[in-house]
C-alpha cells in the first residue's frame, strides 16, 4: 500500500495550494517565466503612482474540489494520505477527512477556523496591492511590529510580483466569498489529528474548541509564529508533522 502526503499551505493572504508526496526524493527546483513586458508594464504603473500624504502619528493603525483525491488514487496511483493544512487549507483537509475517512490516516492542522471575514475587490495598481498585503504580512505574522523581523523585503516583493504577474489576486480574494456561501460536509472529524496551534496567532483556539471539530490525539502549542506558520517558522512544522506522522504508517 502506497501513503502519500498531501500538504495545503494556504495562508489568507495566499490563496495558493502546494502538494508533496513521501518517498518522491529532494524537491526540484523551478523556474517561473514572467514576459518582460508584463515586468515593464510593473515598472511603469510604479513610476506613475500618486503617493498619499501620510497622516502624522497614525502609523500602522489605520475548499478545494475533491477531485484532487481522484489526481492521487486513479493517476499516481497513492491510496491514503495524510494532510497538512492551515487557514482555509485547514478546512480543505476537515472536507476531506469528513467525505474520505477510509482514505485519510491523519491530518496536521494550524490556525483553526472560526469564521472568516469578507473582503472586497482587489487592488487595481501595483502600489496598492503591496500596501493591502505587506499589511496582513505585518499585523498576522508574529512581527512584534517589524515586519522584516519575519519576511525578507525580497520575499514580500517576490510574493507580490507573483500575484500582479500572474493576474491572481482577485480569484485569491474571492476565495473568501465562495468559502462562506459553499455548502459544506458538517460533523466531527473521527480521523486521528493533531494540531500546532501559534500563540501569536490572530485568534489562538484553546483546545476544546479543536476537540469539537476533531478526533484531537496530539495537540502542541508554540509561542514562535504566527498566522503564516509555514513561513514564519518551517522548521518546527515540518519537525511536528514528521512526529506525527511517523506513528500513523
Amino acid at each position: 500500500m502506497r501513503v502519500g502526503i498531501m500538504s495545503i499551505l494556504l495562508c489568507a493572504a495566499s490563496a495558493a495550494g502546494a502538494t508533496a508526496t513521501a518517498g518522491t526524493g529532494p524537491a526540484e527546483p523551478f523556474t517561473t517565466a514572467i514576459p518582460d513586458s508584463t515586468l515593464e508594464d510593473l515598472r511603469d504603473r510604479l513610476r506613475r503612482t500618486r503617493w498619499p500624504d501620510q497622516i502624522a502619528g497614525t502609523g500602522w493603525s489605520q475548499g478545494t474540489d475533491t477531485e484532487y483525491l481522484k489526481l492521487m488514487t486513479d493517476v499516481l496511483g497513492y491510496e491514503r494520505f495524510a494532510l497538512r493544512g492551515s487557514d482555509i487549507g485547514g478546512s480543505v483537509i476537515q472536507q476531506m477527512a469528513l467525505a474520505h475517512p477510509d482514505r485519510v490516516i491523519g491530518l496536521h492542522v494550524s490556525g483553526l477556523l472560526r469564521g472568516v471575514p469578507l473582503q472586497g475587490e482587489g487592488p487595481p495598481s501595483p502600489a496598492g496591492l503591496a500596501s493591502w498585503i505587506v499589511e496582513k504580512f505585518r499585523t498576522w505574522g508574529d512581527t512584534k511590529g517589524n515586519i522584516e523581523s519575519r519576511f525578507s523585503k525580497d520575499e514580500l516583493l517576490t510574493n507580490l510580483t507573483i500575484y500582479w504577474a500572474t493576474q491572481t489576486i482577485a480569484p485569491s480574494v474571492r476565495l473568501y466569498y465562495e468559502f462562506v456561501r459553499e455548502q459544506r460536509l458538517t460533523g466531527r472529524v473521527q480521523v486521528p489529528t493533531a494540531a500546532l496551534i501559534a500563540l501569536n496567532d490572530m485568534v489562538p483556539p484553546p483546545r476544546e474548541v479543536g476537540e469539537r471539530m476533531y478526533n484531537v490525539v496530539r495537540w502542541n502549542e508554540t509561542p514562535e509564529g504566527g498566522h503564516f506558520l509555514e513561513w514564519e517558522e518551517p522548521q518546527r512544522v515540518a519537525q511536528d508533522m514528521r512526529a506525527f506522522f511517523a506513528g500513523l504508517r
